[in-house]
């Protein structure tokens, strides 16, 4: 993972990021640039090895033991200052002549690639010259992007104003959206609409278009932390005003729907919290944001493992040897190829317990729609949603 501008002092660097990111291993560019920049990130089993580092990028190579995917990496930040630029595609050229990989670049380059990328604001030749000809000599294929090609402003008037194109963010859908009133009303609209194709196009054209009419109420909801200040800082100004009359009905009646307003939206940003950290197990209590940030943390760190220990008691840290462990200790228990292999006791078998016939024939009878109804009804509904659980969630909510 590659962070850049991270506006972090060097002396706290290591700290920061042992807090969010445990277990991982790190390399930054702290001895090329003061502010360092750029922070590279990793955890194993993968390796990356790193060859190159300036004031502007890391660049390394990675592999992944548990796939042997190989690849280069380039982590980027590039100087604000045009004339400084033109040493990181020097280099970068440099690193292409002796990569014969595939080549990944994650980066900011500060520097748009063409006129079109820029309005209000012309864009040079000599502004473009030095990108373009380094990415045409690399060969560099950009990723495709949707949504509003700018997606960058400086915040002006209209004589003023600048847009550039970035990268937009990936939609991403909330359980609480679907406690906004207009929420059943869209799904039934999108639902009932007709579509050609084979019933999984069909579905799937629906919640194409389900996402388009939903990204309105997505983000009114996605701006809850903003919601809750406005409705805490109202809520104090109101309490402020009762202290000094305090049988004033109007303002008891004001103060009222204040706390509705920011209960509403600490339920919201609990729900949000919830979703995110995946402890299901906790239904109800006060917004709990530190447990449950922690919790996600958790969670993170528990996908992978790092340390095993042999049977000698031997600590082992290393992928490659812990993957050798696990393919040793396996291989015990599963014996060596044998020529001839005893056959189980079946007099010991009958003796003990054994399924009667009726027993025998739910084993093998067909999955009915019910029992898979009732399985998909029991999956928790506070986690992030996929495909099948967006649609059921859907569904629910419409009756279906």
């Amino acid at each position: 993972m590659g962070c850049i501008e991270t506006r972090v002092k060097e002396h706290k660097a290591k700290k920061i990021q042992k807090n969010i990111a445990t277990g991982w291993n790190g390399c930054c560019n702290y001895s090329y640039a003061v502010n360092g920049g750029i922070w590279l990130l990793w955890r194993s089993p993968v390796q990356v090895i790193v060859s190159h580092m300036t004031d502007q990028f890391i660049h390394c190579s990675i592999k992944d033991h548990r796939t042997y995917f190989l690849a280069q990496l380039s982590v980027i930040y590039a100087q604000n200052d045009g004339h400084k630029r033109e040493s990181l595609w020097r280099d970068l050229r440099q690193i292409k002549i002796a990569s014969q990989q595939t080549w990944l670049l994650s980066s900011d380059f500060n520097n748009v690639l063409s006129s079109e990328d820029r309005i209000r604001s012309p864009v040079t030749v000599a502004e473009v010259q030095g990108f373009k000809g380094m990415s045409d000599d690399l060969q560099l294929t950009p990723l495709r992007d949707k949504g509003w090609h700018y997606t960058w402003t400086n915040k002006q008037g209209t004589g003023n104003r600048v847009q550039k194109l970035l990268h937009p963010k990936p939609f991403r859908l909330y359980t609480n959206v679907m406690d906004h009133p207009q929420f059943q009303t869209v799904i039934q609209q999108v639902w009932d609409e007709e579509h050609e194709g084979a019933p999984m196009q069909q579905i799937w054209c629906k919640l194409k278009n389900l996402k388009k009419q939903l990204k309105g109420i997505n983000a009114y909801m996605a701006s809850y932390k903003q919601k809750l200040e406005q409705a805490r800082e109202k809520l104090d100004i109101m309490q402020s005003q009762m202290r000094q009359n305090t049988l004033a009905q109007s303002l008891i009646n004001e103060e009222k729907e204040v706390l509705g307003e920011k209960e509403k939206w600490s339920t919201v940003e609990e729900q949000v919290l919830t979703q995110k950290s995946k402890a299901c197990w906790i239904e109800c209590g006060d917004a709990n944001t530190k447990y449950f940030h922690a919790q996600w943390k958790i969670r993170a760190s528990q996908n992978s493992i790092t340390t095993i220990y042999t049977d000698t008691g031997v600590k082992l840290t290393e992928a490659r040897l812990v993957e050798k462990e696990f393919i040793t200790v396996f291989q015990s228990l599963m014996g060596e190829c044998a020529g001839e292999l005893p056959r189980a006791n079946t007099i010991v078998i009958k003796e003990g317990p054994c399924l009667t016939v009726d027993q025998q024939r739910t084993l093998i009878q067909m999955v009915t729609m019910e029992e898979i109804t009732e399985a998909v009804e029991d999956m928790p509904k506070d986690k992030a949603q996929g495909l099948i659980d967006f649609l059921w969630s859907s569904l629910q909510g419409t009756g279906r």
